[in-house]
């Protein structure tokens, strides 16, 4: 258990050091411009402050799209490509996996 908290506070504590350091060089950033320009800021605020329509784009996605007859006039090749796609990645899997990157890093 040791050797995944250590992973855990080895990769997560410099992804939020550097959400926090960028968090604080926009807040920076900004109070400046606000400072001295604030007209701008409160422009792109009023620009980036939008009603976005989720409906328009769930549109898009809750249009049907009919796969049947090329599935069907090609099931035969459609079969063999899954088949192949399937011995391939279980060879990949099986035979060419190797688990010693993975106990070297777990065991620290």
């Amino acid at each position: 258990m040791k050797p995944i908290i250590d992973l855990v506070i080895h990769t997560l504590g410099p992804v939020l050091y550097v959400l926090l350091l960028g968090g604080a060089a926009l807040g920076l950033i900004l109070g400046v411009l606000l400072l001295v320009n604030s007209e701008r800021v409160m422009s792109w605020n009023h620009s980036l402050n939008r009603w976005y329509s989720t409906r328009r784009a769930a549109r898009a996605l809750d249009r049907p799209i009919d796969i049947k007859r090329p599935l069907y006039r090609w099931h035969r090749v459609i079969g063999a490509v899954v088949f192949a796609a399937s011995l391939y990645t279980l060879d990949i899997l099986v035979f060419g996996f190797q688990t010693s990157a993975v106990v070297r890093a777990l065991r620290g």
